[in-house]
């Protein structure tokens, strides 16, 4: 099976969601462009697991769920500490300053934040791939 198949594969089996009250879809043969999926996503996912796709392995991607799982702790506990002044200090966020209330101003350096982990989520993973890159050669 090509790679590029095996994908394909996975992504539109990763659509259906497994259900002991409904048949399986790949049980019920669905036509594709490529032809008819009949394996399971699991099967599909391990195919993919074992082959080395453009340098994707299960270290790289295991480090940068790692990576990923960090930042979205840190993203939750900043935003926990928002709601929570918000919750527990209503007066607060409504509190002018320069103009514009301190609430909106929140609001605001929470999607900067976001952007920030997001570009900081991108280098670091590009350190990942450059650290990983000889023995992805091997």
């Amino acid at each position: 099976m090509s790679n590029e198949r095996v994908v394909k594969q996975l992504l539109r089996n990763a659509l259906y969601t497994h259900s002991k009250q409904h048949p399986a879809p790949w049980e019920a043969q669905v036509p594709t462009k490529m032809g008819w999926i009949d394996e399971p996503p699991h099967l599909v996912l391990e195919e993919i697991l074992k082959t080395d796709i453009k340098g994707i392995t299960p270290a790289l991607i295991q480090a940068k769920r790692r990576i990923g799982q960090r930042m979205v702790g840190i993203y939750l506990g900043v935003y926990a500490l928002y709601v929570a002044v918000h919750v527990f200090f209503p007066t607060v966020p409504g509190i002018p300053c320069s103009g514009v209330s301190l609430g909106l101003i929140g609001g605001v350096a929470m999607m900067l934040f976001a952007v920030l982990m997001a570009l900081t989520y991108h280098l670091l993973c590009s350190r990942v791939e450059k650290r990983l890159a000889p023995l992805l050669k091997s």
